[in-house]
């Protein structure tokens, strides 16, 4: 409640005087931009989208570098099994709880699945206890903050961004880069940027498993803090479904991590270094 009083009362009307003096507001996702113009009446002519770029290149060595931090590869289960995974602070945006919740029935039909969450915060103990009433101690393996995670990453067959909302999620983007199969909540913002960039980004938010041109979209969930024995809420279901939907059909994964690949071209550093170069010039 302090965080959204502190935006309500604070942060947005000191933002619409300040920006009412620079030549450019440059911001991270479409939905941003627009809200800026439709709610902060900026003109339209100031505002521009850029998405975040990213080093593919180093990405994709710093995947073959073992973590220093974390836990290491011989505590990871038998590698045979589908490594389904997830990055981000364990804090009440990022939703995990719905994700382990799901997970929990995704186990029913996958029985070679896993879970890896990666990343630290508040939240570490009530997901410990979410997992322990969910009787999924041996197959949610809580990672701990990783100086690299690019290298569970690459070991994971699938990323689910569980998040409540966002603004734009470097954690998604950076396993498109990865070349992992995506399944993201459809949340403001920037999911349906990422992975359905032909999708309104302020349009309605699909309600249902939406396969999309770059990843899967699933409803985003409700927020509200369960204990594992209570009975899945309707976006819960869809993830699980989701999730299963990919992990039991291996060539719908191939697909869609060549199709990461491909999107990665555009979340590229360079391609987004000249996106900035055409916004100031």
């Amino acid at each position: 409640m302090a965080d959204i009083s502190y935006y309500r009362f604070i942060s947005r009307p000191l933002a619409k005087v300040l920006y009412q003096y620079a030549d450019k507001v440059i911001v991270v996702s479409k939905e941003i931009e627009w809200k800026l113009i439709h709610f902060l009446k900026m003109p339209k002519k100031k505002v521009i989208a850029i998405k975040n770029g990213y080093d593919c290149e180093w990405i994709a060595e710093q995947m073959k570098e073992m973590p220093k931090q974390g836990i290491k590869f011989n505590a990871f289960p038998d590698m045979n099994w589908k490594v389904v995974i997830t990055v981000g602070r364990l804090v009440d945006v990022k939703g995990q709880w719905h994700l382990i919740r799901a997970f929990a029935n995704v186990i029913k039909a996958e029985e070679q699945a896993v879970l890896f969450i990666v990343g630290d915060g508040d939240l570490k103990h009530y997901l410990e206890a979410v997992i322990k009433e969910c009787n999924l101690n041996k197959r949610v393996i809580l990672i701990g903050y990783s100086d690299n995670p690019y290298w569970y990453l690459a070991r994971a067959d699938l990323f689910v961004l569980p998040s409540l909302y966002e603004g734009y999620p470097n954690a998604l983007a950076e396993a498109v880069c990865c070349g992992v199969p995506c399944i993201a909540a459809d949340v403001h913002s920037g999911p349906r940027e990422i992975l359905a960039p032909g999708l309104n980004a302020v349009g309605e938010r699909v309600s249902d498993i939406s396969e999309e041109e770059y990843g899967v979209l699933v409803p985003g969930c409700s927020g509200r803090r369960y204990t594992g024995n209570e009975a899945l809420e309707p976006a819960e279901q869809k993830m699980a479904e989701a999730i299963s939907m990919l992990l039991s059909d291996d060539s719908k994964r191939e697909h869609y991590r060549q199709r990461c690949f491909s999107r990665s071209r555009d979340l590229n550093i360079k391609e987004i270094i000249d996106q900035w170069i055409d916004a100031i010039s």
